[in-house]
């Protein structure tokens, strides 16, 4: 049985990390894998992993550093330094367990935005095996604007670091070295991301690069709509739009607040927090479109209990990127998952999945009349055309299932013990209906 350490430095910060902490390393296990789950200071929330779990700082333990680590967390500057610490901490602890021989492959979630740590920490040994999935968010950097420089500063000196700090060619010897000693594949999770990644510093990845399309299961167990717009406390008879998921650089939120501005008949709510300064704050969004009382934020991370009255209570799933953006948006899983229609921007693979599996309608990327106007032609579809999109969504959950995503985490794992990827580099990653 291979022996998998599974690595989340982020576990314990809002978004995505401690949703795929809590179920990726499960979904392994249940695959037929040994898997231990690492993270820095467990999960948000004191979430349940699952699995076997190991902290680089110990739960109930050294309480005075973790005090401290807390307060430093609160502003934006010591937040990111911290995340470079607590990468650096966990890479090293992961690092040092495979040198002990206790696993077999270092499955990294996520390798972003320090890609060449894992890199650094293994270049003193042989034989480290690494398979490290990328969301992409380091070659898909943030357009800069001259107004972003005023109005968005931190997502300004993100895009300055990506291009000075962690594209830096410099790196290139580092790899060279690393991969000559080690084993590493990347795993980025769809096909433009793939060709990006093998194109990166020259190619020095091309070899080792191979789409893991992300898989969802299909237990879409939901509470009813009333009960659950009683659970959030919002309005029973509305028309209720759903915004979904920490902000982030490449999402455009601001543009679903100024088309429910327009759309009077329209309740918003939105779930998540904005953890690493990146996105747009909903809260301030709210007051400044005067949505007082046509939406509800909120302003936390949503744990996977609650996460079902959120997709049962809404009518639809709004899904507005920018132009930039073209990693994959986990949010078009989710929706197909409960069944839930989105409304989604057009732009790059988001665009193009939802209108090859049939999962909604499209508005122009950054467009929020074009949102008001897809919003309008929704409220119009008839029964038989939701059903043919909810219908859709199974088929979409059945082409990227959770035992799929497993078996391809499993063909890379396998691959890098054998020291050999090129069979699982041949395998066919596309998808049909």
């Amino acid at each position: 049985m291979i022996k998998v350490l599974y690595i989340c430095p982020f576990a314990h910060y809002s978004g995505h990390h401690p949703h795929v902490a809590t179920v990726e390393p499960e979904r392994l296990v249940n695959s037929g894998l040994d898997v231990t789950l690492l993270t820095f200071e467990g999960i948000i929330n004191d979430a349940d992993a699952r699995v076997k779990h190991i902290r680089v700082l110990p739960q109930n333990k050294l309480l005075g550093l973790r005090k401290i680590f807390k307060k430093l967390r609160h502003n934006t500057l010591p937040r990111w330094l911290m995340m470079f610490i607590e990468t650096t901490a966990t890479l090293i602890k992961a690092s040092w367990l495979m040198r002990k021989g206790e696993y077999d492959v270092l499955h990294l979630r996520d390798g972003e935005p320090f890609i060449f740590l894992s890199h650094l920490v293994s270049l003193p040994y042989r034989g480290q095996k690494w398979a490290i999935s990328l969301t992409a968010a380091i070659v898909f950097s943030p357009k800069l604007r001259l107004k972003d420089f005023m109005q968005r500063p931190f997502v300004c000196l993100y895009a300055i670091a990506l291009d000075i700090w962690v594209n830096n060619r410099l790196w290139w010897l580092i790899y060279k070295l690393s991969m000559r000693r080690n084993k590493f594949m990347f795993m980025p999770q769809n096909q433009v991301a793939a060709q990006r990644y093998k194109e990166y510093m020259g190619g020095i990845f091309k070899n080792n690069v191979m789409c893991v399309e992300w898989g969802i299961d299909n237990n879409n167990n939901l509470p009813g709509k009333v009960e659950s717009r009683e659970h959030l406390g919002i309005p029973k008879d509305a028309f209720v739009l759903l915004s979904f998921g920490a902000p982030h650089s490449g999402k455009d939120t601001e543009t679903i607040f100024k088309a429910v501005q327009q759309c009077q008949d329209t309740f918003l709510i939105h779930g998540g927090t904005h953890t690493f300064s990146l996105g747009s704050n909903p809260v301030i969004l709210k007051e400044n479109y005067g949505l007082t009382n046509r939406a509800k934020i909120f302003n936390y991370y949503i744990p996977e209990d609650e996460k079902p009255y959120f997709f049962s209570a809404a009518d639809v799933l709004l899904l507005s990127y920018t132009k930039a953006f073209a990693s994959t948006s986990s949010m078009i899983w989710e929706a197909a998952k409960y069944r839930l229609p989105v409304i989604s921007s057009n732009a790059n693979t988001l665009g193009k999945d939802v209108r090859r599996y049939k999962l909604g309608l499209l508005f122009e990327v950054e467009d929020a009349m074009s949102l008001v106007d897809a919003i309008n032609r929704y409220k119009n579809l008839s029964e038989e055309e939701l059903a043919e999109i909810k219908a859709s969504g199974l088929k979409f959950v059945t082409a990227f299932s959770d035992a799929k995503w497993a078996r391809k985490c499993t063909a890379v794992y396998r691959g890098l013990i054998s020291g050999s990827n090129k069979k699982v580099l041949g395998k066919s990653n596309t998808h049909e209906f």
